[in-house]
């Protein structure tokens, strides 16, 4: 039972910082949203220790139609064996 709780845990958190980064390219904007991908290691945020260590790998690519950029964004932790999610989203211009 606690190892599902802390599980639970971990898995809010890596929605949460999925949702932090599509906020943040939302942000952003069409315009300022380059193409591309980047990695992140994340132990903490704003301070405060994370219950693991997340990685954060964003992609951001050409969509379907045009003034469409599709975000993709994986998040990876280690519980007894590695997790991994993935969260999509669109920007419009």
């Amino acid at each position: 039972m606690i190892h599902g709780n802390l599980s639970a845990r971990m898995n809010d958190e890596a929605t949460r910082l999925a949702q932090t980064k599509f906020e943040l390219v939302r942000k952003a904007g069409y315009g300022a949203t380059n193409e591309g991908t980047t990695t992140e290691l994340i132990v903490n945020l704003d301070g405060v220790p994370m219950p693991a260590m997340y990685g954060r790998q964003t992609t951001v690519a050409a969509g379907a139609l045009a003034n469409i950029k599709t975000v993709t964004v994986v998040m990876s932790w280690p519980d007894y064996a590695t997790r991994q999610t993935t969260f999509m989203s669109e920007i419009v211009q």
